[in-house]
């Protein structure tokens, strides 16, 4: 048996004390704590916050010899007695996938604080867990009988499954759905006008919807949890629960009509709520078993992400949270979004997933110019998918058969999926004659450049396809500097650089400070409006500032693009439109 026992040390210093209590065992142990976290594909490295390490024997207080095998390893000389390991950890990561801890939240996952006895990775374990002031704990972790705040978990994969999450200041709901009891959790400083009751009803309603597709639920109980500070927004999945980040202003308030960042986080919800089936439960072959020690790759996150960011927002339309016209806004906005990176002429979507560790997680300021994200572009792939199927399967058929199939073969007895399950299941639901064109899609969509044409496919669900001009303050661009402008404080610097521009050709950089315009400074012109609405082959002379170097640079304006797409539903509807479009009652 093992026992951990967490709790805080030292609030202002942020420090966790974390204490393993080992009972007899081999004449050496070996300790280890993961690089990385599953759904955030970066190595952390977490070992980096482990300090005053401390190993002896339980029976007298020995001290034991240990050392360093890695960054990440400890060795332990046991002789074979029950031992004790202590240490502290350094917590204040405030996202989802680190630790934090201050005099007003402790937050931890397990995999950046709890270390793994290799030998016993598959034991049970009881999880004693203290909060400053005896705040409320909450965690997936079933809780031992009779018990407050003590815990077990049948392994470590179960342990570092399970968040805990627990503040000064909460709102806590539940609702059941199919006698599955689901927990809505808000820590952090809500306001007397958050609809918290709203929020919980539409939650249910997006629940109720992703079950009812899957044709039901594999859990018994689920959390969400939800931190709210400014400026934060982001999510973390796990088996029976999710933490998640939201700024106070996502929230919806009550009496006041839903706006696009309170429907985003119910489309952060959706999302993460998706994943309990799709990525914590259907799994790429490539993360079977996982490996927290070192780089992990896939090409399947088209699917277990994009697949996913395609269906959160299908589920706002389903369970009511958006109307239709909202709803194809929103697809037309992502879609705009992925046509305006000029890396996806450079990287397919399965190399975009493979490459998640160095690119998409360690992106820079040129990560447009050389990459796209598996999360939009392959929301848009499911898209196409959902349209191509539906439409040559005469309607009998959608994307939703292919997820309960991928789930019912394989995803339910912990099989593993690549490429050409995907491929074989969609193959299943459409004419035989459209299976080659189907194979073309794939080979296209995921590994190759070229953007796939919706504007056939739309039509004959009613829905037509128009591009429109950027416009800044109202006013419609007439040019394309190439640049995009982070202004602060009357600072305003280049944050981005087309690689193709004339700008680039030139020598303007990223991160240059952007002094003047043909000599005049921001005081008395419009930055934006400048480099955006002038005449296609007009010439400005840009004084910049580089590491307190002051140039000029002459850049020539090309003309601007209708790079703005947009969905409009026509007033004569379809049968495939209303199918797809269609609100499932809760």
């Amino acid at each position: 048996m093992l026992r951990y026992t967490i709790k805080p040390k030292n609030l202002g210093a942020h420090l966790l004390s974390v204490s393993i209590d080992v009972d007899d065992n081999a004449d050496v142990l070996t300790a280890k704590i993961p690089k990385w976290i599953p759904g955030s594909y970066k190595i952390r490295d977490y070992s980096r916050h482990i300090q005053n390490f401390h190993a002896k024997r339980a029976a007298d207080g020995k001290p034991l010899a240990w050392r360093k095998l890695d960054s990440d390893t400890w060795e332990i000389d046991s002789d074979g007695q029950a031992v004790n390991l202590s240490y502290d950890v350094y917590a204040y990561d405030l996202s989802v996938r680190g630790a934090y801890l201050d005099d007003t939240r402790m937050f931890f996952n397990h995999c950046c604080v709890a270390t793994d006895i290799i030998a016993l990775s598959q034991c049970r374990r009881r999880i004693a867990i203290e909060s400053p002031q005896d705040w409320r704990l909450f965690t997936a972790l079933p809780r031992c009988q009779g018990e407050k705040n003590i815990f077990e978990a049948d392994s470590y994969e179960h342990q570092i499954d399970c968040p805990v999450e627990s503040a000064e200041h909460y709102v806590h709901r539940q609702f059941s759905i199919a006698d599955v009891c689901h927990e809505v959790v808000f820590t952090g400083y809500l306001s007397d006008d958050d609809d918290v009751d709203g929020m919980t009803q539409r939650i249910k309603n997006i629940c109720t919807a992703e079950i009812k597709l899957f044709g039901g639920s594999p859990l018994d109980s689920y959390l969400f949890m939800t931190y709210l500070e400014h400026k934060q927004y982001g999510g973390l999945e796990h088996k029976n629960s999710v933490a998640q980040m939201a700024s106070p202003d996502m929230m919806m308030k009550k009496g006041v009509a839903m706006t696009d960042k309170m429907i985003d986080f119910m489309g952060l919800c959706s999302h993460e709520y998706f994943h309990l089936w799709n990525i914590k439960r259907l799994q790429p072959k490539d993360f079977q078993p996982y490996n927290l020690y070192r780089e992990q790759h896939t090409e399947m996150l088209w699917m277990f992400e994009g697949f996913t960011s395609y269906y959160d927002e299908l589920f706002l339309l389903r369970a009511g949270v958006v109307d239709a016209n909202t709803f194809l806004q929103r697809q037309a906005k992502n879609l705009t979004r992925v046509l305006n990176v000029p890396g996806r002429k450079l990287q397919p979507l399965a190399a975009s997933s493979f490459d998640a560790w160095t690119k998409l997680y360690q992106a820079d300021a040129n990560s447009s110019n050389n990459m796209v994200s598996y999360y939009t572009k392959g929301a848009v792939f499911a898209l196409y998918l959902d349209l191509f199927i539906r439409r040559h399967s005469d309607n009998h058929h959608s994307l939703d058969d292919v997820m309960r199939e991928l789930w019912q073969r394989y995803g339910a007895k912990g099989i593993g999926i690549d490429e050409d399950s995907v491929f074989t299941a969609c193959a299943g639901y459409i004419a035989a004659d459209k299976r080659e064109q189907l194979a073309q899609r794939f080979v296209e969509g995921l590994h190759g450049t070229n953007d796939l044409d919706f504007d056939k496919l739309l039509t004959a669900f009613g829905v037509s396809v128009t591009q429109t001009v950027s416009q800044t303050k109202g006013k419609t661009h007439t040019t394309d500097s190439g640049l995009r402008l982070n202004i602060e404080r009357g600072v305003a610097t280049i944050a981005f650089l087309h690689a193709d521009s004339h700008a680039a050709a030139v020598g303007v950089s990223v991160g240059d400070r952007l002094i003047a315009i043909d000599r005049q400074q921001m005081d008395n012109i419009d930055f934006q409006q400048r480099l955006n609405i002038g005449r296609a082959g007009e010439t400005l002379m840009l004084t910049l500032s580089r590491r307190g170097r002051v140039f000029d640079k002459t850049i020539r304006l090309a003309p601007a693009v209708a790079n703005q797409y947009h969905f409009v539903l026509s007033e004569q509807s379809t049968a495939l439109g209303e199918r797809w479009l269609e609100t499932w009652q809760p």
